[in-house]
């Protein structure tokens, strides 16, 4: 008599299970991951552009006049190449003082994160509640 081999259904059943309980334990972590990739991403980007805006200062003696998007100061999105997870935004306060904030995009993964923002004092801000703005140099908006 020969005996066949092979994984029985309940075995198979068994392993499904298994994967199955796994992925949902990994799958929150992972996108969690990309959040925060994406949020240092803009992060690293709202330095570039306080730099950039650093370098109009230098060459024009004020902010008035500075613009992001394509041919200014610095591109109006994050990141770069892939999908746009934030649109950067100028506010020029006075002919010395800036804002620039990062708004999440309504239909990305970044949309529940708030947004972010840097000044030209270098000061920072995080506001997990907004999508729209933040105070830098608020001590508990710091990123």
């Amino acid at each position: 008599m020969n005996k066949q081999k092979g994984f029985t259904l309940m075995e198979v059943i068994i392993a499904a299970a298994i994967i199955g309980l796994l992925a949902a334990i990994a799958y929150p972590s992972y996108k969690d991951m990309i959040v925060r990739g994406n949020r240092t991403t803009v992060q690293g980007d709202l330095e570039a552009a306080a730099a950039a805006m650093a370098a109009y200062r230098s060459q024009n003696f004020t902010y008035t006049g500075a613009t992001l998007g394509t041919g200014a100061v610095y591109r109006n999105v994050s990141p770069e190449s892939g999908p746009v997870q934030y649109d950067l935004v100028l506010t020029v306060n006075s002919a010395q003082q800036y804002v620039i904030f990062a708004q999440p995009r309504s239909s990305g993964q970044q949309k529940d994160d708030g947004a972010l923002g840097i000044n030209q004092a270098g000061e920072r801000c995080w506001n997990k509640s907004s999508s729209s703005s933040c105070t830098p140099g608020d001590a508990g908006q710091k990123w």
